[in-house]
């Protein structure tokens, strides 16, 4: 997938094995499901505020295992 967003890999990846643990964050395990929720949800909030694909937007990662789903 060298031409590939990262986003469309990360979508091909996460379908694999959804319940598959992808990272541990304090002491909580995070399936690849559970990140593809997240991301999602991340998309649809952009979307819903009127952000074009490729549009370039800000971002401040937290530590926090949500920001790996971002």
């Amino acid at each position: 997938m060298p031409d590939a967003r990262i986003s469309e890999h990360f979508k091909a990846i996460s379908s694999i094995d959804p319940s598959a643990v992808e990272l541990w964050f304090d002491g909580k395990p995070y399936t690849w499901g559970v990140l593809r929720r997240m991301a999602d949800s991340i998309v649809h909030t952009l979307e819903t505020a009127g952000v074009r694909p490729g549009q370039p937007v800000a971002w401040m990662a937290r530590n926090d295992a949500a920001m790996v789903g971002a």
